[in-house]
């Protein structure tokens, strides 16, 4: 008699925990999990498709370079050397394209206003998006923000689409200082026959302006309240600052020339000025005098910008 004896046939078999993953987060490993009624299994081939094969290894990995459908060949060979094999499909999504704009990426601190704006991509759609700076964010399509200090900033977007896959970008914005527009500090207030006062600013190349400057003097002709504004504008930024001041005038007296006096007759006087004190040459302090006798006659008159005299004789 002639026995033939007939060797199982191995069940090739694939374990893998997903079968769908994001290009740029995959986890694809892999473990022989075949099985054979009468004896082991001998070797195993894995191969995928950049077809590199591995044998007598139980379990496999592999990252694909590119999305869509891939798949994984496991050849089992028994003890007996009868064979199996079984394919493992795996389905690889393509990432979003996170991208942004801004509206102006190098502004002034004093306006600065940046608008963000979301212009990612997604073949399949996009269920997420987040900008975020120093724990602050949005997670609508555009973001709109003002920064109090200056220097770069940087802000992500982050974007998810349908599938659970993620990309971000961050790009710097640069906030600009504001130049110092301050100069040299004015009085409360000066008097109208001083010199003219040279106005120097922290820094130059700026242009002075008010009543009373021309270039970079200011004058005291004319009186009271007056109003200094300096403005420079330094990479492209333009700042400004003003001071005020007054004017005051300096006192002038005149109680005419030297005259004569008839008989009943009498000279009023009057050299009110401006917050003045008065003296008369007999104590007097009273800005109006009244003359109706012959004799020599003295008035002072004094403020905080100065003083002036005047003497009429009168016969």
């Amino acid at each position: 008699d002639t026995f033939i004896h007939i060797h199982s046939k191995p069940q090739a078999k694939i374990f893998s925990s997903d079968t769908q993953f994001c290009l740029n987060n995959q986890k694809i490993d892999l473990i022989d999990i075949s099985s054979n009624l009468s004896g082991e299994i001998h070797k195993r081939y894995w191969e995928d498709e950049s077809n590199l094969i591995t044998d007598s290894a139980k379990s496999f990995t592999s990252i694909f370079t590119e999305s869509g459908i891939h798949k994984i060949k496991l050849k089992v060979i028994s003890d007996s050397n009868c064979i199996d094999s079984t394919y493992q499909y795996f389905r690889i999504f393509p990432l979003p394209k996170a991208d942004y704009t801004v509206n102006d990426s190098a502004q002034c601190l004093s306006s600065n206003d940046y608008l963000f704006v979301n212009t990612s991509f997604d073949s399949i759609g996009l269920v997420n998006r987040l900008f975020n700076y120093n724990e602050i964010g949005s997670i609508k399509d555009s973001f709109k923000y003002s920064f109090n200090d200056t220097g770069f900033k940087s802000i992500r977007l982050i974007i998810e689409n349908n599938y659970s896959c993620f990309d971000s970008i961050e790009k710097q914005v640069y906030v600009k200082a504001m130049p110092n527009p301050n100069f040299n500090l004015l009085k409360d207030f000066y008097c109208n026959n001083e010199n003219p006062l040279i106005l120097i600013p922290n820094i130059p190349g700026g242009i002075f302006s008010g009543v009373n400057v021309q270039n970079d003097f200011l004058y005291f002709d004319t009186l009271w309240n007056r109003r200094v504004k300096y403005e420079i504008t330094v990479n492209g930024c333009t700042d400004s600052s003003i001071q005020t001041t007054r004017v005051y005038p300096t006192p002038t007296v005149d109680i005419g020339s030297d005259t004569q006096l008839c008989k009943k007759e009498f000279i009023p006087l009057d050299v009110s000025f401006w917050e003045s004190e008065y003296l008369w040459n007999d104590g007097s302090t009273s800005p109006k005098y009244l003359i109706n006798s012959p004799g020599k006659y003295f008035v002072r008159v004094k403020n905080i910008c100065g003083e002036a005299t005047d003497t009429i004789h009168v016969s």
